[in-house]
């Protein structure tokens, strides 16, 4: 299975020890809202209260493209706070884990 489908499979299953399993420990996020960085324990438990959250939907999502070195996605996402935005997603991967994120996101409505 690649990193894109088990990602996909635990953040549909809101598995999040799962998907914690495929960061790796040198992970950091950056957020496109703005530019501001996440460790991995910052950023599990802000996915954590996402997916547990039963307002947050996935409408649409998809593998751009995938390799040993990048993953890149698009997903449609309902928020929370009842937004909705376009975000793509740039995976940088290192030893079959994703190291580093940084998505860009337009508001489709909100």
């Amino acid at each position: 299975m690649s990193l894109y489908e088990q990602t996909s499979a635990a953040r549909k299953n809101k598995d999040i020890d799962g998907y914690a399993s495929l960061l790796h420990e040198d992970f950091k996020f950056i957020s496109h809202q703005d530019g501001s960085t996440m460790d991995k324990q910052a950023f599990v438990d802000k996915t954590a209260r996402l997916m547990a959250s039963d307002s947050m939907k996935i409408q649409d999502q998809r593998l751009i493209y995938e390799n040993d070195d990048i993953m890149v996605s698009f997903t449609l996402v309902d928020f929370p706070d009842e937004t909705t935005e376009a975000v793509i997603a740039v995976n940088k991967l290192k030893d079959g884990q994703i190291v580093e994120i940084e998505t860009g996101a337009t508001l489709v409505s909100g």
